[in-house]
């Protein structure tokens, strides 16, 4: 989900998943959050989403049906099928068509200011897992100014109408930032991407950077931990 005119530097990062995936010999659907009806005019004010202070609920809007379904496990100590049961009604109780504004369309629209966010569906058992590591802010510097991303991974069956319209789904987006490029710097030995976990950089231009072998430290430093040398 892109911040104020960061349109430009999500599809960047869309880029760099896209070729790695397509690399990997992964299989993924594209879509864009777009408004509908009146919201569709430029500029038009969204209502308020309220985020709902009960837990169960509150995990819903934020994290989705499956992450709901666990909350309501741990909270009331309900079986699988009582909890997705009342993780049912809640969706019921939630989905109001006459006050939809948004909706995911699928492919990516030719006007890149008439979307609010992307969504990847990325099918696979083991590998698409590594994108865990894409979870958080990822800020460009482009001379005197930074743009913000924020991308949001979540496991398993995600419906897109679960997500919710931009600002609940602005909500539920990760604000922890995990990496800052400069993929513009006049310096070439300087366009780079920097993981602020792993304290790697990494070679990046307007076209992207290689996300293979960002992917690769972060995994290291998962599996070894910060004192990665003393292991090797």
């Amino acid at each position: 989900m892109p911040g104020k005119g960061a349109a430009k530097w999500a599809r960047w990062l869309l880029d760099v998943y896209t070729s790695w995936l397509n690399r990997r010999g992964l299989k993924f659907e594209l879509h864009a959050l777009v408004a509908v009806g009146p919201q569709a005019r430029r500029g038009a004010a969204e209502p308020t989403v309220q985020i709902s202070a009960d837990p169960i609920v509150r995990v819903f809007q934020q994290q989705g049906a499956m992450a709901a379904i666990k909350a309501h496990r741990d909270a009331y100590g309900s079986s699988p099928r009582e909890a997705q049961q009342a993780v049912a009604r809640v969706r019921a109780s939630l989905e109001s068509p006459a006050k939809r504004t948004h909706e995911w369309r699928r492919g990516l629209p030719a006007d890149d200011g008439r979307w609010e966010a992307l969504a990847l569906q990325v099918h696979g058992e083991v590998i698409p897992m590594l994108l865990s590591a894409e979870h958080g802010a990822h800020r460009v510097y482009v001379g005197s100014e930074s743009f913000t991303v924020k991308v949001r991974f979540q496991a398993g069956i995600v419906r897109l109408g679960e997500l919710g319209a931009p600002q609940a789904l602005e909500a539920a987006m990760p604000g922890l930032e995990i990496r800052r490029a400069w993929p513009l710097h006049p310096r070439r030995e300087q366009a780079r991407v920097r993981d602020l976990r792993t304290q790697t950089d990494h070679l990046a231009t307007e076209a992207g950077f290689e996300l293979g072998e960002a992917l690769a430290a972060y995994v290291r430093l998962r599996v070894f931990g910060a004192e990665e040398l003393e292991w090797i």
